[in-house]
Parts: C-alpha cells; sequence; structure tokens
C-alpha cells in the first residue's frame, strides 16, 4: 500500500513559512508536521446522470485544468491466458486515434498546444490523465473524450506498438536488477500472479484489434468510472464544462473487478541464476502485509531504523559505512490491498557477494533476536516520516486525489491526522514487539542473479538453486 500522503491546508500557525503556493488558500506548509492538526479542504462530489462520479477542488491563480479518470479495470482482472490484451489496450488508446482525429493528427495537436494525456495500466485501477491550459481546454477536451469514447485502434499504429513490446521482450535480461526485479516476484507471487505475470512473443502475436475493441467496449462504462480533477473554476462551473464531454457514455450493469487477497506462498530457500556482469544483484525477503493490519504505523518505523533511511541505516551502517560491501542499501516493508511484502535489495563486488548475503542477513538476525531500538532512533523516524509526506501534498490535484483513493479504498476520512496520531503513539516498546513478530529470517527467499563464475561457490555455500534464465 502506498504510504498515505499529507497535506496541511487553510490553517494558521506561529512559525508557518513561505513556500510555493504560499498565496494558493488550499496548499500551506508547517514547519513541523507532526506536532500540528491538519485541516483538509472540503471536496466537492457529484454523481452524473449516467453514473459517473467526480471528485473536484478548486485550484488557484494558475491556468491549468488536471484530471482523471480511475477506471474499475487493471490486471487483476485480466485472465492469466489473455495477457497482455490489458496492456495492450491501455497503451493504445492514445496511440491509435480516435473516430474523429487520426494518430498523426492527436501527435501535431498535442505537440504545438502542450497537452499531456497519458494511460496507465494499474492492478485495480487504470488511469486516463489530461494536463492542459485553460485556453486549450476544448480542443484537448475533445481529443481525450473522443479517445476515451471512441478509439480507433489504427491497424498500423498497432503493429509499431507490438513491434516496441518485442523490442521490451528482448531488452528484458539487459542488466542483472531487471531479472531479479522480475524474478525475485515470480519465485515469490507465481508466475501466473497479476503482480509477476509476463509475457512473451506467443502470447502477444495473436491479438488483435477486434480484441481491444471488445475490451473497451466492455470495460468502459460510466458508473466504473471516477473523474478526479482540480482546475480554477467553481465546482458547478467545472461540472457544466465536462458534462457535455461525458454525458453520452452508458451507464455499467456491475462494478468492476475488485482484489481480492491471497495469502503468498511463502516460498523460501536460496536461488541462483546466471548472468554475465561485474557485479551482483541482491534480493531478500518475505511475506509483508494487508493495508488494514493495526501494526503497520510500528513497522514501518521499525524498517525505516532497519534499512529505510539511508546512513542511519542498520543495514547501510554495517555493509557500506563499516565493511565496503556495497554502495546503497535499502529494505522496505509493504502493506497492501493484497499481501505485500518485506525486502532488502542491493548490488555487490563478484569477488564479495558470499560475505554481503552473509552480512545482510546477520543484520536482520541480529536485528530480530536483540533489537536495541532506542527511544531517539523512534522520535527520529516519527519525524522523518511526518515531515516527508507534506512533500506529497503540493498540489490541488493531489489533495482531491488522496480524497478519492480514501474514499474508494475504505479509509478513514480522516486518514491524514489517523495516521499521524499513529505515528506519534509508536514508542520503544511497540516497534521492538513489530520487530519480533514481523520479521522472520528463518522465512527469507534469497536471489543472486550474478555472473556464471560464482554458480560454484552459491552451490556449495548456500546449496542454491540455480534457474534458469528467461530468454522469452
Amino acid at each position: 500500500m502506498k504510504f498515505k500522503k499529507l497535506l496541511v491546508v487553510l490553517i494558521l500557525v506561529v512559525g508557518l513559512t513561505s513556500v510555493a503556493h504560499a498565496d494558493d488558500p488550499t496548499v500551506t506548509a508547517l514547519e513541523n508536521v507532526s506536532d500540528s492538526k491538519i485541516v483538509l479542504p472540503e471536496i466537492y462530489k457529484h454523481t452524473f446522470k449516467n453514473g459517473m462520479k467526480l471528485y473536484y477542488l478548486q485550484s488557484q491563480n494558475l491556468p491549468i485544468i488536471k484530471m482523471q479518470i480511475n477506471l474499475e479495470m487493471g490486471r487483476f482482472s485480466e485472465k492469466p491466458e489473455e495477457s497482455p490484451l490489458y496492456d495492450l489496450m491501455t497503451d493504445h488508446i492514445f496511440g491509435g486515434g480516435s473516430q474523429k482525429y487520426t494518430p498523426e493528427q492527436v501527435d501535431e495537436l498535442t505537440d504545438i498546444y502542450l497537452s499531456y494525456v497519458n494511460a496507465e495500466l494499474g492492478d485495480e485501477l487504470t488511469t486516463f490523465s489530461l494536463k492542459c491550459l485553460t485556453q486549450d481546454q476544448n480542443l484537448t477536451f475533445d481529443i481525450f473524450f473522443d479517445h476515451l469514447k471512441h478509439p480507433r485502434f489504427d491497424d498500423e499504429r498497432f503493429g509499431i506498438l507490438k513491434q516496441n513490446y518485442l523490442n521490451a521482450i528482448l531488452k528484458r535480461n539487459e542488466t542483472p536488477e531487471k531479472i531479479a526485479h522480475r524474478e525475485f516476484s515470480q519465485i515469490f507471487f507465481g508466475e501466473d500472479s497479476y503482480r509477476a505475470r509476463t509475457f512473451n512473443e506467443k502470447a502477444l502475436q495473436p491479438i488483435t484489434t477486434t480484441q481491444l475493441k471488445e475490451l473497451h467496449a466492455k470495460s468502459f462504462v460510466a458508473g466504473r468510472m471516477f473523474l478526479v480533477a482540480s482546475a480554477p473554476y467553481t465546482p458547478d462551473e467545472f461540472v457544466k464544462l465536462v458534462e457535455p464531454f461525458i454525458a453520452d457514455i452508458p451507464p455499467a450493469k456491475d462494478a468492476g473487478a475488485r482484489i481480492k487477497p491471497t495469502q503468498p506462498s511463502q516460498k523460501q530457500g536460496f536461488y541462483f541464476i546466471e548472468s554475465p556482469s561485474t557485479q551482483s544483484t541482491i534480493r531478500i525477503g518475505h511475506a509483508g502485509g494487508l493495508w488494514n493490519d493495526p501494526n503497520r504505523f510500528a513497522v514501518r518505523i521499525a524498517n525505516d531504523i532497519l534499512g529505510q533511511s539511508g546512513f542511519a541505516s542498520r543495514l547501510m551502517r554495517r555493509l557500506r559505512s563499516e565493511l565496503g560491501y556495497v554502495y546503497t542499501i535499502r529494505s522496505s516493508y509493504n502493506f497492501g490491498r493484497d499481501y505485500g511484502t518485506f525486502s532488502v535489495g542491493t548490488n555487490a563486488r563478484l569477488e564479495i557477494t558470499p560475505q554481503a548475503v552473509n552480512e545482510i542477513k546477520s543484520v536482520i538476525q541480529k536485528f530480530v533476536v536483540d533489537p536495541q531500538i532506542t527511544e531517539d532512533a523512534v522520535q527520529e523516524s516519527i519525524k522523518r516520516n511526518s515531515t516527508a509526506l507534506i512533500f506529497n501534498y503540493d498540489t490541488p490535484f493531489k489533495i482531491v486525489d488522496d480524497a478519492f483513493e480514501n474514499e474508494y479504498y475504505g479509509y478513514p476520512s480522516d486518514y491524514p491526522n489517523y495516521l499521524l496520531s499513529k505515528l506519534k503513539e509508536q514508542n520503544v516498546d511497540t516497534v521492538t514487539q513489530a520487530v519480533k513478530n514481523y520479521f522472520h529470517p528463518e522465512k527469507m527467499l534469497v536471489l543472486v542473479v550474478g555472473d556464471p563464475s560464482l554458480k560454484e561457490t552459491m552451490m556449495k555455500e548456500f546449496n542454491a538453486k540455480v534457474l534458469p534464465l528467461d530468454q522469452e
């Protein structure tokens, strides 16, 4: 789960400093966020006649419109045998022209007017984004919505897109980092999981634009769409502006698919993949948690102390500052809509790869057996997390986008203050308990991607299982 971001708005506190957007009543920053009460602006909500829902916040000063349609369609909805159909449809919807505009016209017009349109497939929601100046809004809206409602899916451009996908397949094994990212997920979640799935040329080539059109017709219905926007207009003015463009989108008969959490396999062991290189890529980890775990705040601080806080972290201090084995190393502990992961990642020189692996495991083991969490470390982490969050809420659009996510995913309505209060509740005891209950050295999956010259050492020292490199 993304860690919820904070924004302080419409509040007057002694010690306020001047920042960008200081004259915007929706964006005001505090010197010390962790000691402040967060007051969020009211988000305007509206449901159009066809069922599409609007989340809107008026912006100030700049003549810019930014909006995003969130569609209930994602990788979770896609069957393994359909991949990469959803990716292709998403990538081609703005690249393949529309009923009114050829692909070449769209390329030229967006360059001339410096407008921005984009589509991105997510796990549960797919986003279609627009950003433009108010003076160009009519043309940009027409291009944007005509592609969403009446995509052409041009065959010639589709052939180019497929070739780009084939080129990407050929580059999958360019670096150990790419290999490790892909293979760690596939070992952990399984090759058919929506979070680890890949495709090859055999799966790609049979897909046609007819299939894209069928998927579009099934998915693009107003009841599965959520419009999130900020613009320098009153709510009523914005509704009148956008309504003609969305009124003919058909309503939905049912809701889109929602993620159902699936417990990972808890696969353990040591794996090695050969890839000619001058250094190895190391990934170590185990299962994480779900977004509603009540102890996730203490775990976040524990992980910050272990490997998230840069040079202050235990892992960085030991493996870089004291031993010089790595340049950088970080850990992450994720709580998501589906089960997240705890993972540590780094690169190491070939000749010290075994020592680096052993030291990472040793640091984690010592962290669990004897955490030695101090009050100073906890308070520094709380301050670091609280202060950093404000930078994710520096525009009105980010505020309204977060409000949509809170409501859609069922988070508390006053989530920022809830989050701050939970962070401030943490202490040495709660963080120490989180270390002991949520970090499991005995359950770790270890993956090393490195030069073939390391194979015998990995097998002898770690009893590593050697996996073939996926060439497709």
